[in-house]
């Protein structure tokens, strides 16, 4: 039987609970469920806030607005458009902020709240749009489309479904698209907007939008009161029917629980294979998505009141979409690796992904004999580089980062032999040697190496590697294979000791399947792979 955690007193939408209790910004000492701090819009209807990595927090409203409100609840600015803002904006690595309105418009606004430009759908818009790693944006409509736009406004496809498409899209690391119809239908497209697969259920599919997990199982509600759980491959593996419309949008915990609200009052938490671990029910119909703590020890829900019931299956799952708008923070994008810095040569890689588990700062020790507490989630992956021979400028997100840069170590663990290496000294801004690494913060901007590190940022680790050179641990032309973390270690050793390969810490993903290759989670950080980018560098 689940637990209720505290008392459910707080009369809001779960859009004012991510802003109360997930994400609020630190500040004085308050016990758990007092106010921090409450802004009077028009009624929010389905919009979540979505929050920047400066703490900015975007969220819609019925009075036509886009509002933007600094992280003590002070106003920046507000949009105003023609019609309702229903859903929910989704924020770019760039910071430019998408949202949908009634008025039949998509809208991309600078951080400032300026207009970029503004695309016509064919009618309006409720669905909240999603961003891909390579910034691509998609975005559902009324007009029965699903609308695919390059990062200026100007079309790239669209796919026609038999209804409104209202199911805000959900993106895997491989660019797969995944979204929900009135027609009863949810459509998995390709990223060049051809169809790879349709599954038919028993009713529409409302507002609920399709949660990925890291097997690539899709969960989806229904208007026929169920819960769907789809192969990749399209085939179904169960359903569980509740007592009313399923219009919620699943969350996959980190051990697979799936959590799911009904109009029948009921919140519920299901296992891997379907079954009922526990139902909490509530005051009112649940049409709201939710949302998970960080360690995942409290399920936030909206009902007639803000819940929040004992979880305990540990935070979001690492995988490419596992929630509505993919992450906490409701940004609505597929988080990435990038590179950087125009120059004279095009270089394009294309990643693959590989399924991994995770391996944490004990294993380390074990399996190279060195000290070393990660800081940022581990790249596992292997990508092919034209023109061969390039190099390239990769980014991790940094979490946790305290002292200075000139204290952390850039480590490669990279293969099964447990031999690898750590980067060189902290780097100079934009460094273009081979092996140069520096840190910049979430603006892109250069951290200096006796700086001190703020342990609640976020931060960017840059690192160049050269396909087929001193870090790159395939030896083919072309092919860069590329696991990495950051983290402090007592010494920085140019080379790790290597043991014998009975942990399985490490695999070599060009050895077979993944079960063993590295992943190092940071607490309440995701890495997704970018799956495919062009940008200029030079060699």
């Amino acid at each position: 039987m689940a637990r209720l955690l505290g008392s459910p007193h707080l009369q809001a939408p779960l859009a004012i609970l991510v802003l109360l209790v997930l994400l609020a910004p630190s500040r004085a000492p308050a016990a758990p469920g007092d106010l921090l701090w409450s802004y009077s819009v028009g009624s929010i209807q389905y919009s979540c806030p979505a929050v920047s990595a400066n703490g900015t927090i975007y969220v819609g409203s019925s009075d036509n607005k886009l509002y933007a409100l600094n992280p003590d609840g002070t106003q920046q600015w507000a949009y105003l458009t023609p019609s309702d803002v229903v859903g929910s904006p989704a924020v770019s690595i760039n910071g430019t902020i998408y949202v949908g309105s009634l008025d039949k418009k998509l809208y991309a606004l600078n951080p400032d709240g300026t207009l970029q430009w503004s695309y016509p759908a064919g009618s309006a818009i409720y669905s909240s749009p999603a961003v891909s790693a390579n910034g691509t944006i998609y975005v559902g409509s009324n007009d029965r489309k699903l609308h695919a736009l390059n990062p200026d406004g100007t079309l790239q496809w669209s796919y026609l479904t038999g209804s409104s498409v209202l199911s805000s899209p959900a993106v895997s690391a491989n660019g797969t698209i995944y979204v929900g119809s009135g027609d009863k239908k949810l459509y998995v497209l390709n990223p060049d907007g051809t169809l790879q697969w349709a599954y038919g259920m028993g009713g529409a599919i409302q507002m609920s939008s399709p949660a990925v997990s890291a097997n690539g199982t899709i969960y989806v509600g229904n208007a026929d009161n169920k819960l769907y759980a789809l192969n990749p491959d399209g085939t179904l593996q169960w359903t569980y029917t509740t007592g009313g419309d399923v219009v919620s949008s699943p969350a996959v915990s980190a051990n697979g629980t799936i959590y799911v609200g009904s109009r029948d009052r009921n919140l519920y938490a299901l296992n891997p294979d379907g079954t009922l671990q526990w139902s909490y029910t509530t005051g009112g119909m649940i049409y709201a998505s939710p949302a998970l703590s960080a360690n995942g020890t409290a399920v936030y829900v909206g009902s007639n009141r803000v819940y929040a019931v004992e979880g305990g299956a540990g935070g979001l799952m690492e995988s490419a979409w596992p929630k509505f708008h993919q992450n906490q923070a409701n940004l609505g994008r597929e988080e990435g690796l990038v590179w950087l810095y125009p120059g004279q040569t095009t270089v394009t890689v294309d990643f693959k992904w590989y399924n991994c588990t995770a391996c944490n700062a004990t294993d380390i020790a074990s399996c190279y004999h060195m000290e070393f507490t990660p800081r940022t989630s581990l790249s596992a992956f292997n990508c092919t580089v034209t023109p061969p021979g390039s190099m390239v400028t990769f980014m991790l997100d940094a979490h946790n980062l305290n002292g200075t840069a000139r204290g952390l170590s850039l480590a490669k663990f990279s293969d099964s032999s447990h031999t690898g290496r750590t980067f060189g000294t902290y780097s100079s801004a934009n460094a273009t040697g081979e092996g140069a690494w520096w840190l910049t913060n979430s603006s892109y901007g250069y951290i200096p190496r006796d700086e001190e590190l703020d342990a609640n940022a976020t931060y960017f680790v840059c690192y160049n590697l050269r396909d087929n050179g001193a870090y790159d641990n395939d030896p083919a032309l072309g092919v860069i294979l590329d696991p990495v973390a950051a983290g402090v270690a007592p010494a920085a050793p140019s080379s790790f000791s290597p043991l014998s390969d009975s942990t399985g810490c490490v695999l070599n993903p060009h050895d077979g399947p993944q079960p063993g290759l590295l992943v190092l989670l940071a607490a309440g950080a995701g890495l997704f792979l970018l799956r495919r980018k062009r940008t200029t560098r030079p060699d």
